[in-house]
């Protein structure tokens, strides 16, 4: 911290010459600033300084701003005081006056630290820049897919239908068609990996014509799920104010790609009379409903899955660690296979060439070790223990990293939770009130105890 913006220290003549003596101070408003126009503060029972010209450069915040502070004096100690407020918080406050940046001090919370910050009104934008430094990412709050601004609606209907479709939190008929949405997807992805069984296909059926298809219940549910799939696209698309942003949208495109392959496939059927003869067209239908399985990323629409997002965005952290695993890992592989080349290589024996243990040096790192290739000499039972272990080591590495973050990010956001769901302005402790309350209702009682200052009240 700054000389000119520092907590004050025992001894400290040259800024208060009362703080050595330990006596109660005794000045007014107007004596509040000294020399340079110093301001005077007791937060949290410590005592701390700061010239005024550098409060003045936020106007808008609370310390900033003489009126708005003001109602935080207190005559008889001639200071500001805000006795609910943490040293660390207090000190973090004045280092963003000076340095234009607010970081959070490491043994406090952050639902703790924000709920405090929130009492001196800083720049919003900042308060959302700390916590994208501390690995918020607001797309995990956000409702839908597509971001939209509700002014942009033409139709005040339309706003109604979007919220309906996007967004189940809003009304009763949204939450119903979250729900059946969800029903329906859950469905869908069900009746994909059913209609595979050989018992229950039936575009593989030789002889399987269009008629026989259409009366299959499978096939009958499929079509039941695309067409309300079909349904809600269009209607999203439709009522969508910015189609251009719509469009940019990954997960619309996923729900068209959902939809496609049933109309793809739909086509075959319906230009042959039995598609179950033709082995290419057959070929054609399975690689194009493999595209159905997209459905599944549809739930997050509807059901936010956070620790999902948290999950990977802690892989995304680590991608240069992954990395360095995936390039030390590549030089192990063609290392321990020449090892094991060398010991129990040839061409009558288990490994013959170096490319052809990659396969076994790739599966004994990573301890998977399928028994398809497998030393049989003393020696090569050794290079092989030396490999695993170092694979063990490496990937563990690894995985601590990202555990470690993942650990760290969850904390994070369930404290950021946590703070969401706690914050309400009327119910919130007022350092006024309690200072008020306090000096009207008892005499006060001053401990000083290693340079720092604590005040009481005794009440009858």
């Amino acid at each position: 911290m700054p000389f000119w913006c520092r907590k004050l220290k025992k001894g400290d003549a040259k800024e208060r010459n009362s703080y050595g003596s330990r006596q109660r101070l005794d000045m007014t408003q107007a004596q509040a600033s000294s020399s340079w126009d110093m301001v005077y503060f007791i937060a949290g029972g410590h005592h701390f300084s700061c010239p005024e010209w550098i409060l003045g450069t936020h106007p808008d915040t609370l310390l900033g701003n003489a009126e708005k502070r003001k109602r935080y004096f207190s005559a008889t100690r001639g200071c500001y005081v805000f006795p609910d407020t943490l040293p660390d918080v207090f000190s973090a406050v004045l280092e963003y006056y000076e340095g234009e940046i607010l970081m959070r001090p490491g043994r406090i919370g952050l639902r703790v630290y924000l709920e405090q910050v929130d009492l001196f009104q800083l720049d919003p934008q900042e308060v959302e820049n700390l916590l994208i430094r501390e690995g918020i990412r607001f797309e995990h709050f956000s409702r839908g897919h597509t971001h939209i601004n509700y002014q942009h609606f033409k139709h005040p209907y339309h706003a109604q239908l979007w919220d309906i479709l996007e967004n189940p939190e809003t009304s009763v008929w949204a939450k119903f068609i979250s729900a059946l949405s969800m029903g329906l997807t859950v469905l869908s992805v069900v009746l994909f990996c059913l209609e595979t069984l050989p018992e229950l296909a039936y575009l593989e059926v030789e002889g399987a014509g269009a008629y026989a298809i259409s009366r299959n219940p499978i096939f009958i549910l499929n079509t039941i799920c695309v067409i309300y799939f079909s349904l809600e696209l269009i209607l999203r698309f439709v009522v969508c104010p910015d189609k251009k942003m719509f469009a940019k949208q990954l997960m619309n495109w996923v729900d068209l790609f959902a939809v496609v392959p049933y109309f793809m496939t739909l086509t075959l059927i319906l230009s042959d009379v039995n598609i179950g003869s033709q082995t290419s067209k057959l070929a054609a239908v399975r690689v194009i409903r493999l595209f159905r399985i997209l459905r599944i990323f549809d739930l997050s629409r509807h059901y936010k899955l956070k620790s999902v997002g948290v999950l990977v965005q802690a892989i995304r952290s680590n991608l240069d660690i992954i990395a360095v695993l995936i390039f030390l890992l590549l030089i192990c592989d063609i290392l321990f296979s020449g090892f094991i080349y060398a010991v129990e290589g040839g061409p009558d024996n288990t490994f013959k060439s170096i490319p052809d243990a990659f396969w076994w040096s790739v599966i004994t790192m990573t301890s998977v070790g399928y028994g398809d290739q497998v030393p049989q000499r003393a020696l090569g039972q050794l290079v092989a223990c030396v490999c695993g272990v170092v694979g063990l080591i490496f990937i563990a590495f690894v995985l601590q990293s990202i555990a470690s973050e993942f650990h760290g990010l969850m904390k994070t956001y369930s404290e950021y939770n946590a703070y969401l769901k706690l914050y309400d302005t009327d119910r919130r402790f007022s350092s006024k009130n309690a200072l008020t309350e306090a000096e009207d209702q008892g005499e006060e009682i001053t401990v000083s105890v290693n340079g720092n200052e604590f005040i009481f009240k005794v009440f009858d």
